[in-house]
């Protein structure tokens, strides 16, 4: 690959040089969606990329309105992520006329289900839709279908023209290579280069728009080889949920190992400005310093840089209130439009104070408000969790049990506008015009980082007629200089070690001496394991929740009816709608939990006030002890298949104690929390123990996620049977 060619680039076309973080992959987060918020932000984080400060961007479209959608997919066209959500989005246009131009690149990171739609741009022409790793990633096929049916929502699928097995043509953990190449004779796909689907037909010649979606439980990461000049990926979401942005923060979970080395920049989206200058030197300190979790930006508007600010005798104390404690959320500034208006203005007024603050950083415990924070790549292994407040979670409890501090790094100064309660009286319009001047000063003098052909030449004979002497003095010197530089920076490096390990011994001795959540976790695991090996040693295990749910269904041979108790999203429900011949139903208020459940999931978590549209399916709303009874006097018949996805004992035990009586030998349940976190044996366990001994129903368990909470089990008798059949 050309090393210019994935350089950032100005307005006339050019590379600039890029300033090097130390080697690390630097990527910056944004969860967008207020285009007010963020204009400022793009021109920033433009300029530093086009520095080389930051490597990519990925832009999360949380979007609340169709306006700053389309304003979100017009700046950010290339797409860096598909949904689960079965969702065509645009990529290129190809045509067919020309060898240079018929073929579709693309690099794509996904368990299953790759659909790319190829849209004709006469009317008159076929569309078709090639599905590739479909079937739980086992096989790939063509389908033809009118140009109309390719984006519209289907009752039943066009016919397959053509297919193939290709099991484990995708790969959720690294890239395929695709590439697409149409004529007049049909089409071939190859995969990482070699020919793995090909179909011979009449295909009309002539331009074609290619969308591509993911779904049925995958989600895809996408880069395109002849975009490699664009660092900005608009990822593409769901929706946002009421559990907090665990959709985004999962994605990367699940790869941690790929992002390891990779230092995370979380961005706000009503973030108008950052200290450009001094963004590299914070970079250094977060990649160097990991004894942290979390390291912070000097926040303006933030309140624990708040309070660090007053100490430091920045901000005057008459100014603004600050709470004494970080951890109560800093209620006053938190709620007051008029406060965050006089810190924008004094901020903007006194600009150099803050920047002369102490360079020390400021180690931290407590909550602290996330607009502007970092975490290292190999930590994101720990965010897998779907919880209500992300920011709890990250500021709180993972450093908690881990050990860990969290930072402020005193020397990198960011603005964040308003908190969402400071939005009512906020002076939005003076405010932002105020950030509108400084961000064109800034963008003005921004011209320390020059083209390769600009860069004036150091030492040279023309400009320094010096005698041999006076060179080899320079060279010396030179020699001494990166000596001492290199000795500093082996020193700094020695040290840094050092206290790292430190730490980690530290912390992996509280962790087992006194840290209660720790411990907690590994008790439960233990007893997992002791559950498992007792009682399921001829179980499939499975790496997954995904890979269970669909071994769990193709156990299920009955034609009776499939009922899933926990629909939030919609996700799992789309699986089994997939898998099943109609007859399947999910039951949710949605509502959320009405009682708590555990430690980070009070009443209330998953709420939405959207019910999700699933192909296949029926919604059944309310609380299953209300509907249910109705909803069986309704729909005679047995149960095949169970999905109980209610967390809690009691909704648990309503639906057993109601549900039982359908379920007849051979039925498949999958029980989503069974066993694996602190607390399990009081929930969908303790519901299914009491149910099977006071019904005497026995059971046999198929199977069971290894390092989740999913378990699948198989009725082998049933109350009434005159006979106990074998398993």
């Amino acid at each position: 690959m050309n090393p210019d060619a994935a350089r950032p680039r100005g307005a006339d076309g050019k590379a600039y040089i890029s300033v090097p973080v130390d080697g690390q992959p630097v990527v910056m987060l944004t969860f967008a969606g207020r285009r007010d918020r963020m204009e400022l932000l793009t021109d920033y984080v433009r300029e530093a990329l086009r520095r080389g400060i930051i490597d990519e961007w990925h832009v999360w479209n949380f979007s609340r309105n169709d306006d700053d959608d389309s304003w979100l997919k017009s700046q950010f066209p290339v797409i860096g992520r598909t949904p689960d959500d079965l969702v065509y989005y645009p990529t290129v246009r190809v045509d067919t006329n020309f060898e240079n131009t018929r073929k579709f690149s693309a690099r794509v990171r996904a368990g299953s289900d790759v659909h790319i739609g190829i849209h004709p741009f006469y009317p008159s022409a076929p569309a078709y839709e090639l599905i590739i790793g479909g079937w739980a990633n086992t096989r790939t096929a063509l389908r033809r279908m009118d140009v109309a049916d390719l984006f519209a929502e289907r009752s039943e699928e066009p016919p397959v023209i053509a297919q193939k097995e290709t099991p484990g043509i995708l790969s959720a953990v690294l890239f395929r290579d695709i590439e697409l190449t149409m004529d007049s004779s049909g089409l071939t796909l190859s995969i990482d280069g070699s020919p793995a689907f090909e179909h011979r037909m009449d295909m009309a010649q002539g331009k074609y728009d290619i969308h591509v979606k993911t779904g049925f439980g995958a989600a895809g990461e996408w880069r395109f080889p002849d975009r490699e000049d664009v660092n900005e990926y608009l990822y593409h979401t769901a929706g946002r949920s009421e559990s907090g942005w665990s959709e985004a923060l999962g994605s990367y979970a699940n790869r941690a190992e790929h992002y390891a080395d990779t230092v995370f920049l979380k961005c706000d989206d009503d973030i108008v400005y950052i200290q450009l200058d001094n963004l590299a030197d914070f970079i250094r300190f977060r990649a160097r310093e990991r004894r942290y979790f979390l390291v912070s930006a000097n926040v303006v508007n933030n309140g624990a840089c708040a309070d660090l600010q007053q100490q430091q005798g920045v901000l005057p104390q008459d100014l603004i209130r600050v709470t004494p404690s970080p951890n109560d959320h800093h209620p006053f500034l938190w709620t007051s439009a008029a406060m965050a208006t006089d810190l924008h203005n004094y901020f903007l007024d006194n600009r150099e104070l803050f920047e002369q603050m102490p360079d020390r950083p400021v180690p931290f415990n407590g909550r602290i408000s996330i607009n502007f924070v970092s975490w290292l790549g190999r930590d994101m292994s720990f965010m897998s969790a779907d919880v209500a407040d992300d920011e709890q979670m990250l500021s709180v409890q993972i450093p908690e049990y881990l050990g860990r501090q969290n930072c402020i790094y005193p020397k990198l100064l960011v603005s964040h506008l308003t908190f969402f309660t400071q939005d009512a009286g906020f002076g939005h319009d003076a405010v932002l015009g105020r950030y509108r001047q400084l961000a064109e000063q800034v963008m003005a003098s921004s011209n320390d980082v020059v083209d390769h052909d600009d860069r004036p030449a150091r030492w040279t004979v023309e400009s320094h007629e010096e005698s041999a002497i006076e060179w080899s003095r320079k060279l010396d010197e030179l020699r001494h200089s990166l000596r001492e530089e290199i000795t500093k920076e082996l020193r700094d490096h020695v040290t840094s070690t050092a206290n790292e390990m430190l730490w980690s011994i530290d912390g992996y001795e509280r962790r087992h001496r006194r840290n209660l959540a720790f411990a907690a976790q590994a008790v439960a695991a233990s007893d997992s394991a002791r559950l498992a090996t007792d009682e399921m040693t001829t179980g499939q295990v499975f790496n997954t929740p995904y890979n269970t749910l669909q071994y769990a269904l193709s156990l299920c041979t009955g034609d009776g009816l499939a009922l899933e108790f926990g629909v939030s999203t919609g996700g799992t429900l789309r699986i089994i709608a997939a898998n099943r011949n109609g007859g399947v139903y999910g039951f949710d208020s949605f509502h959320g939990l009405p009682e708590t459940w555990r430690t980070g999931f009070p009443a209330g978590t998953f709420a939405t006030e959207e019910w999700p549209e699933v192909t296949g399916a029926e919604l059944v709303v309310g609380l299953f002890a209300d509907v249910l009874p109705e909803f069986l006097d309704e729909h005679p018949g047995p149960v095949d298949f169970l999905h109980i996805d209610c967390d809690l004992y009691s909704s648990a035990r309503t639906v057993l104690e109601l549900v039982g009586p359908r379920l007849r030998r051979g039925s498949i349940i999958v029980f989503d929390e069974y066993f694996n976190y602190p607390g399990w044996q009081h929930h969908e366990y303790r519901a299914w123990k009491e149910y099977v001994a006071a019904t005497h129903t026995e059971f046999v368990y198929e199977g069971y996620t290894v390092d989740n909470e999913q378990v699948v089990v198989r009725i082998t008798h049933t109350p009434g049977e005159d006979a106990s059949p074998q398993a």
